[in-house]
């Protein structure tokens, strides 16, 4: 919205949630830490049946790892969900918590034995999930999600537009610190609820800030209306891109910054735009009442207005269109000999903007031609043989925050 864009450029304090929007939202067991007597096989049974029932991109990646083991997730009874801590659940008449250490330390699961183990596997960054029967801790699973590509460059250029970028997460605080410290991000809002985020927002705009946030999940929605401005991940849920104020096409957190700086510019040129246009008229409407200047001319002085403020809104998109054309320099008509047309399955696209913005950027890369369709979650590119192959394509696909599931050569 406008308004969104006129707040938008003062904005001083950058809230980014962590899963999802500064990683790419695909975390993996990284390793299993059975307790004394107990098997890695039976704590990945047990926490892959308590998680099966659960939608957490946590319960997703141990219930995915248990079956790439060869593991089935038993079927569990009394499943119960707590929002940001954990699962309840009963199997074969036992009790199972499976969540956070702070969690299960509250439900009086004493974790002694496994305390050096998970001091050091949220040091290296991993998200530490510990699985309990009847009270009875069984092991420890880690899990790891990477840092999307273009996060740590995106996080400098907004430092040095001085805005202060701020991670906020349920992680624990050693964790959270952890990729933190990779970030560059001095400032972290650890083991936050879901429902205490939007209090978070709250209390930086009560110190005086004004505040963006990115997310992507549900749990993010209160707080990216909370927010002065609130930005959505394009590839994140429904409700988080209707909760807020800018979407951004596709997975790219780099587009936080083009975001930023057109609504600096527009504001810019909005300015500029008034002041032309009140020169204008500031001068010759007074001429023209007082007869010093003929209706004739005072029309052409409107004219000139209208068109200075015009070329001022659209000339330099004008002039980097005709660049880029002259650039290209016909190059989609070659002869199909010398071209090879490949078709790349994208899960990510989810409208037309994204295959817009995946067609600027791989043309800018050589691409001669790109077509793309939503629904079925194809782009068809068309290359000159022996420029752009399928790594270069795939690469240039992930840079653009978008991932592929497969290619095809035809």
């Amino acid at each position: 919205s406008g308004e969104a864009f006129e707040v938008f450029k003062d904005i001083q304090k950058l809230v980014l949630d962590k899963t999802g929007t500064l990683t790419v939202g695909r975390p993996q067991v990284t390793e299993v830490v059975p307790a004394a007597g107990e098997s890695e096989m039976e704590v990945v049974r047990l926490a892959a049946g308590a998680e099966s029932l659960s939608e957490h991109p946590l319960a997703q990646a141990i219930v995915s790892y248990a079956r790439e083991q060869g593991v089935e997730p038993p079927p569990v009874t009394a499943f119960q969900a707590e929002p940001g801590r954990g699962i309840r659940a009963e199997l074969d008449g036992a009790s199972l918590l499976v969540g956070s250490p702070r969690f299960l330390n509250a439900e009086q699961v004493y974790l002694e034995a496994l305390e050096t183990e998970v001091s050091r596997l949220q040091e290296q960054g991993a998200t530490v999930v510990v699985v309990a029967r009847d009270k009875q801790a069984v092991g420890l699973i880690a899990i790891a999600d990477r840092i999307k590509p273009d996060a740590r460059e995106t996080l400098t250029r907004l430092q040095a537009a001085g805005i202060e970028p701020l991670m906020l997460t349920g992680d624990n605080r050693r964790t959270a610190r952890a990729v933190a410290r990779e970030l560059g991000i001095d400032r972290v809002l650890a083991e936050v609820l879901p429902g205490d985020k939007a209090r978070e927002i709250r209390r930086l705009q009560q110190a005086g800030y004004r505040v963006a946030m990115v997310g992507d999940g549900i749990n993010d929605a209160p707080a990216l209306m909370q927010a002065d401005v609130g930005i959505a991940i394009g590839a994140g849920t429904d409700i988080a891109i209707e909760s807020s104020d800018v979407i951004l096409v596709g997975q790219r957190l780099s587009a936080v910054v083009d975001a930023y700086e057109i609504a600096r510019n527009s504001y810019r040129k909005t300015v500029q735009n008034l002041i032309l246009a009140f020169s204008f008229n500031g001068i010759g409407v007074p001429l023209a009442t007082t007869g010093l200047v003929h209706p004739v001319w005072a029309m052409v002085a409107m004219l000139l207005s209208v068109t200075t403020v015009l070329l001022n809104s659209f000339g330099g998109r004008l002039l980097s269109s005709a660049a880029v054309v002259g650039r290209l320099g016909g190059s989609s008509s070659q002869p199909a000999a010398e071209t090879l047309e490949l078709t790349l399955v994208v899960p990510t696209i989810r409208c037309q903007g994204c295959v817009e913005s995946l067609r600027e950027g791989l043309r800018a890369r050589g691409a001669l031609r790109v077509e793309g369709d939503p629904e079925s979650k194809e782009l068809r590119v068309t290359v000159r043989r022996g420029t752009l192959s399928r790594h270069d394509l795939e690469e240039a696909v992930v840079r653009l925050g978008h991932r592929t599931d497969g290619t095809r050569w035809r």
